[in-house]
């Protein structure tokens, strides 16, 4: 049985926007040889290209307008104390099941493939952050999210008898008009240039998906914990997922 691959790392988000390392982010390839094979690192080039998604097994996004507004306050007070902000960690599932069937075909094919890195952890901030990348940017240019495909799921917080009579927002649109209002009247271009180059995060990556809930399900012992329903629904689908059935179910 082959040992299954566990790096971590500390990456900006623009470098996981540019799919490329500052010229001066020192990586240490041989804890990182899997990672550095991603990402342009000064007069090298990537020998692999990667989509950040979210997969089938994640809830629906559910942040409230406060939360994105509590988000965006600490990041605006690090920003003006000209201060990097850790915004937490990311567990990143590196999923090759597509390169290992692309690898039976014809290699012009496979070329042009890439490889998907689901999150495992990190998708309600990294939502967050794709609506105000896109917000700030009024462009698809600068895109952090290749493919999400959560919300085929359907989260019960989310739904309830009020949302279904008023035709209420979104959570996804509530939170796109509170970064609209939030960012009323401020320097809308310096906080793009901060974003991309100052927030950073502790990544943690792995080949295997039992491994990226270990780290998930330790990550949430000890802080807020997800709902019972959130971990067995997300147990169960990633088992499914496994049998290739996930939407069937889902």
């Amino acid at each position: 049985m082959s040992e299954t691959m566990v790096e971590t790392c500390v990456l900006m988000l623009g470098e996981l926007i540019d799919r490329k390392l500052q010229n001066d982010k020192k990586l240490d390839k041989n804890q990182c040889k899997t990672i550095c094979e991603y990402f342009v690192c000064g007069e090298y080039e990537a020998d692999k290209q990667y989509q950040l998604t979210i997969p089938d097994y994640q809830r629906a996004y559910v942040w409230s307008e406060d939360m994105v507004k509590i988000m965006f306050e600490d990041i605006d007070e690090q920003r003006k104390e000209g201060k990097k902000y850790l915004l937490g960690s990311l567990i990143i599932h590196i999923d090759n099941s597509k390169e290992e069937n692309d690898n039976k075909n014809t290699d012009s094919q496979s070329k042009d493939k890439k490889i998907e890195f689901n999150i495992v952890d990190g998708q309600q901030r990294l939502t967050t952050l794709d609506l105000v990348l896109k917000y700030l940017s009024k462009s698809e240019e600068i895109k952090l999210l290749d493919d999400n495909k959560a919300g085929s799921i359907i989260d019960i917080n989310t739904e309830n008898e009020s949302d279904k009579n008023d035709k209420s927002l979104t959570p996804k649109e509530k939170a796109e008009q509170a970064i609209k209002n939030w960012f009323e009247n401020k320097d809308k271009d310096s906080f793009l240039t901060y974003l991309k180059e100052k927030i950073e995060f502790v990544c943690v990556f792995t080949d295997s998906l039992d491994d990226a809930f270990t780290f998930f399900d330790s990550a949430n012992a000890k802080g807020k914990r997800l709902e019972a329903y959130d971990l067995i629904k997300a147990f169960h689908l990633r088992v499914l997922l496994k049998k290739k059935i996930i939407k069937h179910f889902a």
